[in-house]
């Protein structure tokens, strides 16, 4: 692909979305190890989306265009791979929660929370298969995929493709789910429980659609500094991804409530929201019930 700006440039601006994101993900994963009293099954699949970004933001941070190392560049592209792959993963885990819960009445996750962890393991280890094979370069500001024949089938077929299999799966969920919310009448708590989780898997798709739409308008070979722009643009919205995650955690679980020191009306709050709801409330309700 063809760069129209200068490579520190685009290091910089991807090192400033990187660092609101690492720290906004950072938030959250302290918020879950913190209020042990509040981890929710909910909870506990936002944190691993946010481990994820962490973990992804810490690789786009590196500068990689000055490293020589392939055993440093190796573990850099692992670590931004394996980031890419597993928050839509686990924002996956999300919508199948909400659509069994809204279309098939599921209470009990643990076989659905053991896929997704089986999933997740298979994407680690074939990330660190991948990693032993001379398939790894630094690319303007990214330790990415060579812009090879190989590379190529590689970063289509293992990273981009699951990644757009992964949104498509994400908006017919979405498509069900509020078709089912408007058909039946569900109890107010479990309606909002279900919009409310339902925007972290939308922040997933809404981060990864303006890049995907770039990625394939560069299929087709087009040079143009109009699309590298784009690409610039939509590139910082996917690293910026952790931070909107953050804002909108504490939104959903009314986390400024604890944050106020009113502990307890935020519990009563959560009480009163999941009463009288006809299953088990995700937004609520622990894992293990």
């Amino acid at each position: 692909m063809e760069y129209c700006l200068d490579r520190e440039i685009l290091y910089y601006s991807t090192l400033g979305t990187s660092a609101f994101s690492f720290f906004g993900s950072l938030t959250v994963v302290v918020i879950f190890i913190k209020l042990r009293k509040m981890q929710t099954y909910s909870l506990r699949l936002l944190f691993y989306i946010s481990l994820s970004d962490l973990i992804r933001a810490i690789g786009l941070s590196v500068p990689c265009f000055y490293l020589r190392n392939q055993i440093i560049i190796r573990t850099v592209a692992f670590m931004i791979r394996t980031g890419n792959l597993s928050s839509p993963i686990w924002a996956i885990a999300i919508s199948n929660a909400l659509y069994k819960v809204a279309i098939n009445g599921t209470q009990k996750f643990e076989r659905h929370h053991r896929f997704f962890m089986i999933l997740t393991a298979i994407v680690l280890l074939s990330s660190v298969g991948i990693s032993f094979l001379d398939v790894y370069t630094n690319i303007g500001s990214s330790c990415t995929f060579e812009d090879t024949f190989i590379g190529n089938v590689l970063r289509y077929g293992t990273l981009l493709v699951p990644e757009w299999i992964l949104l498509l799966y994400t908006a017919f969920a979405y498509y069900k789910i509020h078709k089912k919310i408007k058909a039946v009448k569900l109890a107010l708590g479990k309606t909002e429980a279900i919009k409310r989780l339902f925007v972290f898997s939308m922040i997933i798709f809404l981060s990864c659609l303006p890049l995907s739409i770039t990625r394939i308008i560069q299929l087709f070979n087009i040079k143009s500094c109009y699309v590298s722009y784009a690409s610039t643009i939509a590139f910082g919205i996917y690293a910026l991804r952790g931070f909107i995650n953050a804002f909108a955690y504490i939104w959903a679980f009314r986390l400024f409530l604890v944050f106020a020191n009113t502990e307890k009306l935020f519990l009563r709050t959560s009480s009163a929201n999941s009463a009288g709801t006809e299953s088990t409330n995700l937004l609520f309700e622990s894992f293990s019930n």
